[in-house]
C-alpha cells in the first residue's frame, strides 16, 4: 500500500471515530428517505420501575390496662354481726321471757335474722337474760345475698 492511501484511510477512520463513539454510527439512527419531513420513530422506552411496595407495618395492638382484679368476696362475719343485735328491752312474766332485739320482740327458742356485708345471718335464741353476756344464741344459717 502506497503512503498516501494508508493517509487517507487513518483520516476516514479519525473522522468516523467520534462518530461511531456517540452511537450515532448504529443504523438505528439513520433516517428512512421516504418518512414524512420532521418525523421520527418514537423510541423505546425501558419500562418504567414496579412501584415501591412497602411492607405494611406491623400493627402494633394496644394492650388494654389490665383490669384490677375484683375485690374477694367478703367472708361470713358471726363476730361482727352479733354486735349489730342492739338489746333494748327486757321482760319477764309469769315464767315467760321475751327481749327486744333491734326493735323486734322476741321470746325464748325464736329465730332472730340480720343482714349485714351482703349475707343473712339467723340465730336461735336460746335464753333470754338480763344482761347480754349472760344470753346465748345458737348459729342457724348464713346465706349471701343477690347482688343488686
Amino acid at each position: 500500500m502506497k503512503p498516501c492511501t494508508i493517509f487517507l484511510l487513518g483520516a476516514l477512520a479519525l473522522l468516523t471515530l467520534p462518530a461511531l463513539a456517540d452511537g450515532k454510527g448504529s443504523d438505528a439512527e439513520f433516517r428512512d428517505p421516504f418518512w414524512p419531513v420532521g418525523y421520527s420513530p418514537a423510541k423505546e422506552e425501558p419500562p418504567p420501575p414496579p412501584p415501591k411496595v412497602e411492607a405494611p407495618k406491623p400493627v402494633v395492638q394496644e394492650k388494654k390496662p389490665e383490669e384490677p382484679p375484683p375485690p374477694p368476696e367478703p367472708e361470713p362475719d358471726w363476730r361482727a354481726a352479733m354486735r349489730l343485735l342492739r338489746i333494748s328491752g327486757y321482760a319477764e312474766s309469769g315464767g315467760k321471757r321475751t327481749c327486744v332485739i333491734n326493735g323486734q320482740t322476741v321470746s325464748e327458742s325464736e329465730k332472730i335474722s340480720i343482714v349485714h356485708d351482703g349475707f343473712r345471718y339467723t340465730w336461735r335464741l336460746d335464753r333470754i337474760a338480763p344482761q347480754k353476756a349472760q344470753m346465748r344464741f345458737t348459729r342457724l344459717a348464713v346465706s349471701r345475698l343477690p347482688k343488686p
